[in-house]
């Protein structure tokens, strides 16, 4: 069934997010977040950074490294094999705070950059990013489940919500 993304209702700034996921043979989708639907844009994914999710043996994605399922999409590379295969549920976790990205996939790093600062925009500047001027510049946004026309589950969906912006200092 094929409906949209699912988009949260509320904006968040600092945030963990625990979920469980998988998908079929060739599946691919993604975790949206810090993302805001603009008027300029035609997709919310234009604005907001993905955690990958896909099944890297079966989805051309699979053949670049920056798209493999735990990637922050197309900014960096997780380690090698560590998703599961199509069929098994995979354990994803993001952590966004203090101007930092982190994510997990399976329990182990799968992302750790930088956010708002002169490093993040030259990493959206060698992306395919570079070109959409409202990705990755919002400290908070919204989270979505993304439909990529492909099925996808999802289960044991946690937020924990630690402050108003992505980019706040430490106190």
């Amino acid at each position: 069934m094929s409906g949209g993304d699912l988009v949260s209702a509320n904006s968040y700034g600092a945030f963990e997010l625990t979920l469980d996921w998988k998908v079929e043979r060739g599946g691919n989708s993604g975790v949206l977040y810090l993302a805001r639907n603009v008027p300029q844009t035609r997709q919310i994914y234009e604005t907001g950074l993905e955690m990958q999710i896909l099944d890297d043996a079966g989805h051309p994605d699979g053949k670049i490294p920056s798209h493999h399922a735990g990637a922050l999409y197309d900014l960096t590379v997780p380690p090698a094999g560590v998703s599961r295969p199509a069929g098994s549920w995979n354990h994803a976790r993001l952590l966004v705070e203090h101007g930092r990205i982190r994510q997990w996939l399976n329990g182990k790093s799968t992302a750790d950059v930088s956010y708002g600062d002169d490093a993040w925009r030259s990493r959206v500047a060698a992306s395919k990013f570079a070109k959409m001027p409202f990705f990755g510049t919002f400290p908070s946004g919204l989270i979505a489940l993304q439909d990529h026309g492909e099925p996808v589950a999802f289960r044991n969906v946690k937020l924990r919500v630690i402050g108003a912006s992505a980019v706040e200092a430490r106190k």
